[in-house]
């Protein structure tokens, strides 16, 4: 990735994650509040020619709730496109498209596995 590639991608996830607390979709930000849930944006993945840049969305909620402030994120990013065109002074504003990331959960499940193969000894054989 050339060097105006990646300070794009940097400056789009830092600004994404100024807006991300400005979403009002119920289903992101419920009135009732979140109850200790955690959103935030981990990386951004922008394609070569600029025009699609997808966010990863870190989220600590029960499965239910991420799908739903997942899907409320798509439906919110009309209004992250506009902003980020707001707030950036580039010449192509990309599509916006969230994604959840899922690397805690793996980097877990690899560790779990890592555990399963460690030996484990009686107290006779120490």
């Amino acid at each position: 990735m050339n060097h105006h590639l990646q300070r794009l991608r940097g400056l789009l996830l830092e600004v994404g994650s100024e807006l991300l607390p400005h979403v009002k979709d119920p289903a992101v930000y419920p009135p009732s509040g979140s109850q200790g849930e955690i959103i935030t944006l981990t990386d951004v993945d922008l394609s070569a020619d600029t025009s699609l840049a997808k966010f990863y969305v870190s989220i600590m909620a029960t499965p239910e709730r991420q799908k739903a402030i997942l899907e409320g994120l798509n439906k919110a990013k009309g209004f992250f496109r506009h902003e980020l065109g707001k707030q950036l002074c580039i010449k192509n504003i990309p599509s916006v498209l969230f994604l959840r990331d899922d690397t805690q959960e793996k980097a877990e499940h690899m560790y779990q596995l890592l555990e399963s193969l460690r030996p484990t000894y009686t107290q006779e054989e120490l």
